[in-house]
């Protein structure tokens, strides 16, 4: 059965603006910012509700344009753009992912892993493991990043998309006018957004797993680890990469260090989405990600208390290293932990948030 070709029928735009759904979406786009007073307007009016509601059944929803701001991010060591939409529109976003997210789900290949339930780095971590037991068919590695990808996106074929799998135009309307919101590709910080970019490239994902049956594939937004058995296989691969992106609007990135690389996995290690894997299943923490959890234990160790924010740092910190195999690293980790009480400081001040 080609997933492909299959139309999502059952797509109705009434259902997915019923009050259930509505309260629904309120309480998802409501999590980690119920405090917020725009959230509890939502939340505690039903008027509020019903009024969009009626917007939106009758047309005459409209988005709040906010202004982009600019952060940096330490992850990945650059700046970034974002924008993040009012309250009400956020809620539009989770009623649209609602009816959505069911279909993209069954569109998406299962190494597709970014912004997607249950499929973050950790899910990663382990496929890439995982190769280290298939030599065969990871003998040969290819390792790329796409230029610009929320930026380059092509709205107009992602809608296109939209168009031949969805009937209801109703639907098409709303996705239509959220897109048009988008003035440059993609927004981060948008919803729909994390999901129309794991979206975007996937027929390359089915492409790659069903057209050159590669066993070793992963992509992670728009970075992408490809094994192959042979150079000529790898070739090929490379080859069809830069045509299908070109069709797209899209590249690779081919200078700095984050450039397309073609390498033979013998005695070198692939880093990618935050961990260091070698060709024996050795796995450790990137080198940057080590040195900023040192700096943060000495910081600890220096004084007799620690604040509250470091311990919840710390111990997000270890969650990293525990999926990794740097032991030596995590007991010196827990056994500050350990010292300094983090585990019950952490816990008596979330209790007292919640009460």
């Amino acid at each position: 059965m080609n997933i492909l070709a299959k139309t999502w029928k059952d797509i109705d735009f009434d259902r997915m603006v019923s009050n259930e759904r509505l309260l629904l979406a309120t309480k998802k786009a409501s999590e980690h910012k119920s405090k917020s007073v725009s959230a509890q307007k939502y939340l505690k009016s039903e008027e509020r509700r019903d009024m969009l509601r009626e917007e939106l059944l009758d047309g005459t929803y409209k988005p709040l344009i906010t202004q982009d701001r600019k952060i940096w991010d330490i992850r990945s060591n650059k700046e970034r753009t974002i924008r993040r939409p009012a309250f009400r529109d956020q809620v539009v976003h989770h009623l649209l992912m609602l009816e959505l997210q069911p279909h993209i789900m069954k569109h998406l290949i299962r190494h597709n892993i970014a912004c997607i339930p249950n499929r973050g780095m950790e899910y990663g971590r382990k496929i890439v493991k995982n190769w280290t037991t298939h030599k065969k068919d990871s003998k040969y590695l290819i390792q790329a990043d796409v230029k610009h990808y929320y930026e380059c996106v092509d709205t107009a074929i992602l809608m296109n998309f939209f168009k031949r799998k969805i009937r209801d135009k109703r639907v098409l309307a709303l996705l239509q006018l959220i897109l048009d919101t988008c003035t440059n590709g993609l927004v981060l910080g948008y919803y729909v957004c994390q999901w129309f970019g794991a979206l975007y490239l996937s027929e390359l994902d089915h492409a790659m797993k069903e057209k050159f049956r590669l066993k070793c594939y992963v992509r992670y937004v728009d970075n992408i680890l490809i094994g192959c058995k042979s150079k000529k296989q790898m070739k090929a691969v490379t080859e069809y990469l830069h045509s299908y992106l070109a069709n797209v609007c899209l590249k690779l990135k081919t200078t700095g260090k984050e450039c397309i690389r073609q390498f033979k996995w013998y005695n070198t290690f692939v880093d990618f989405i935050g961990y260091r894997t070698y060709r024996e299943g050795f796995q450790e923490i990137r080198k940057t990600t080590y040195m900023r959890i040192r700096k943060l234990m000495n910081r600890i160790c220096k004084n007799e208390y620690c604040s509250l924010s470091q311990a919840r740092s710390l111990l997000s910190r270890r969650g990293i290293v525990l999926h990794s195999d740097c032991h030596t690293l995590l007991r010196k980790i827990e056994n500050i932990i350990a010292s300094r009480r983090m585990r019950r400081m952490v816990s008596y001040a979330t209790k007292q948030q919640i009460g």
